[in-house]
């Protein structure tokens, strides 16, 4: 459908009614910013990193910050003549504390990265610019990072740092940025891709380590839910290894049951950090077969038979366990382990009924590959409940992928610090909705912060203002948009009633011919059967602006709202038509987001001028027109430009 508005107002641009405004056009951006930590876990510090994204060295010399922190970077100096270069492609940390103590709070930067600082003043919490101009005034890099809207909200004061995930892309866009999938960020490293993401080994035993163990004799068969993570071992016995009897080697725990075919381990371990793949190293003094088990599945077995064994299968042969043996090098188990809590289970077998000896000991570390982002795609928050004391009283959580996702090491906190933590259990089927009936405390201005945590790392957090006494957040689509307001889906799709759908953005001028700032403009239309009143509304994000009480849009109806009214008035009359808006619409694109009187999403258009997006509408006479109001206004191929074929010719006016 045509706007019947806007169409007649394409004079506008040629004429002198509306002030010209300068445009900053954009550079190529050389030097980036690709690693913020600007609200650490108490005791951490912040750091920013920098990158030269170029394979020019630049001479760093006198750069400093003007906007965010207080550093100046060291000029040239005859004791070290490439102090000043920042090389090609390298990335550098500024530090708010000396080397020593950025490496020891951050232990995984490279030992080459370099250090600058420390500066002074201190990254705002709650967002601000952050501009690094070389010794000339001329701006090498800018953002202005928030923590609120679409910035990620796992990325401050839980650990967590500010990412950019693609070094090509616009260095101050949200969408380029992401909370870091590990605790602590990977400072130092730059900006990362699929293809070279780092590893890190983790530790998880010594042949000495503490383990539970099963000296029940009364109940040798033990079946397999011994092997699972949720099973309850309170009343095993705990010792530290080598394990074994009737030896003349010492064992560091020597057990006193023997004359059977099996005996049960257990050991639980914390795996931080999200990663892609994993593979596990083991080597194991052993008399004389094992299997081992990961959160209830089995990973390799040693001088077992293949197939299904019970307590009174014998291992394969008999072996001394004095001497280390290798049971598994790079064996892969990214399908059983978890981010956070996990159990290692180890059945150890003897070779023959009535033997007495027996030993266990075993070396086992993990190397993982660091994952990109997390895996939000197989749970999220879905559902937030408030009970009448106005603290939350039950949360649902969806598992939208394809399988059953265990509950197992998960926690829900509404403290960045994570203190208030409330452990979880069972799990979600593929598909399904879950609440957990729980007690949390938001703060009392109605902010509220939940995170869905595994260990140390957030797997999903959301950031809402509950301002107006709503019963419910209710998120729809799940994962993406949070709608505040009366009634409850619980452990079912979200359908919320307060989510508005009439009113839709349907024309956008934001690069208006000749720099004419001031002849910006967006239309709303109403694609309702019902007038709306908007009341308490506002546009959030793009530009600002409030919209007046009572202005109301009919059915089928059209507004205007504009960087300048009186100039638009003046050029076309008696219009539809309210501003003026505060900032700007940016010829590069951004979001542009109208809540209601709630802070609900009304509509929102994520606009660029560059791939399937409207070419003439970037500045070459056209504004950008939704092709049918029934369209989604999100995605390029529903915006067209509009035609200027029929409208007066531009004319210059001196």
């Amino acid at each position: 459908m045509k706007s019947k508005t806007i169409n007649a107002l394409k004079l506008v641009f040629a004429s002198s009614f509306c002030a010209i405004s300068g445009i900053i056009p954009a550079a190529a951006e050389q030097i980036i910013f690709t690693e913020i930590q600007y609200n650490a876990k108490a005791g951490d510090p912040d750091f920013v990193e920098v990158t030269n994204n170029t394979g020019t060295p630049f001479d760093m010399g006198k750069w400093y910050f003007s906007d965010g922190i207080d550093y100046t970077f060291p000029d040239f100096s005859a004791g070290d003549t490439d102090a000043h270069i920042f090389k090609q492609f390298e990335t550098i940390l500024v530090s708010p504390v000396d080397e020593v103590t950025l490496r020891a709070a951050y232990p995984s930067i490279p030992e080459d990265t370099r250090i600058f600082g420390p500066y002074t003043g201190a990254l705002s919490n709650s967002g601000e610019r952050l501009t690094l101009k070389n010794k000339n005034g001329v701006v090498m890099t800018t953002i202005r990072y928030n923590d609120g809207g679409k910035w990620p909200a796992a990325a401050d004061g839980t650990g967590h740092t500010l990412t950019r995930t693609n070094p090509n892309l616009s260095n101050g866009e949200w969408r380029n940025w992401a909370a870091s999938a590990q605790p602590g960020g990977t400072p130092g490293r730059g900006p990362a891709n699929e293809g070279d993401l780092p590893t890190f080994t983790t530790e998880i035993a010594q042949t000495t380590s503490t383990w539970k163990y099963d000296q029940n004799v009364a109940n040798l068969d033990r079946g397999t839910q011994w092997r699972e993570s949720d099973f309850d071992d309170s009343n095993w016995t705990e010792g530290a290894g080598v394990f074994g009897r009737n030896s003349a080697d010492p064992f560091g725990t020597p057990w006193t049951t023997g004359g059977r075919f099996t005996y049960y381990l257990r050991s639980e371990f914390q795996f931080n950090g999200l990663f892609s793949n994993a593979m596990i190293d083991i080597e194991s003094h052993l008399d004389d077969g094992v299997i081992f088990y990961l959160n209830g599945k089995e990973i390799t077995r040693f001088n077992m038979p293949s197939g299904a064994v019970n307590f009174e299968t014998p291992a394969s042969s008999g072996r001394e366990w004095q001497e280390l043996v290798e049971i598994a090098s790079g064996t892969d188990i990214s399908s059983a382990l978890r981010t956070g809590r996990n159990v290692l289970a180890v059945e150890v077998h003897n070779r023959a009924a009535g033997s007495s000896d027996i030993a266990f000991g075993a070396n086992i570390s993990i190397t993982a590959t660091e994952s990109l982002s997390s895996p939000l795609s197989n749970l999220v928050i879905s559902e937030i409940h408030f009970g009448e004391d106005d603290q939350i009283d039950w949360v649902e959580l969806h598992a939208p992928g394809n399988s059953t996702v265990s509950l197992s090491g998960m926690a829900l906190a509404s403290a960045r610090s994570f203190t208030n933590a409330v452990d979880l259990n069972g799990s979600i089927s593929a598909g399904g909705y879950l609440s957990i009936p729980l007690t949390l405390e938001i703060d009392e201005n109605g902010d509220l912060d939940l995170f869905l945590i595994q260990g140390n790392s957030v797997i999903d957090a959301v950031r809402l203002d509950r301002d107006n006494s709503e019963e419910t957040f209710q998120s729809f689509p799940v994962g993406e948009e949070w709608f505040g307001g009366p009634g409850d889906t619980r452990d079912a799709p979200n359908d919320p009633v307060s989510r508005q759908n009439s009113i839709v953005i349907n024309e956008i001028m934001y690069d208006s011919p000749s720099d004419h700032g001031n002849a910006e403009y967006i239309e709303l239309f109403n694609r309702g059967a019902q007038t709306v009143n908007l009341s308490g509304w506002k546009i959030s994000d793009g530009v600002g602006f409030d919209f007046p009480d009572n202005t109301n849009i009919g059915p089928g109806g059209y507004l205007v709202i504009a960087a300048d009214k009186e100039c638009l008035t003046a050029a076309h009359g008696n219009i539809p038509i309210v501003g003026n808006w505060r900032g700007g619409l940016r010829d590069g694109g951004e979001l542009i987001r109208i809540e209601d009187e709630n802070g609900n999403l009304v509509d929102e258009v994520d606009y660029l001028p560059e791939g399937d997006w409207p070419n003439l509408a970037d500045g070459d006479g056209s504004s950008m027109e939704l092709r049918h109001p029934s369209m989604n206004n999100n995605i390029s191929s529903a915006w067209a430009d509009s035609d200027e074929s029929n409208k007066s010719t531009m004319q210059k006016f001196t």
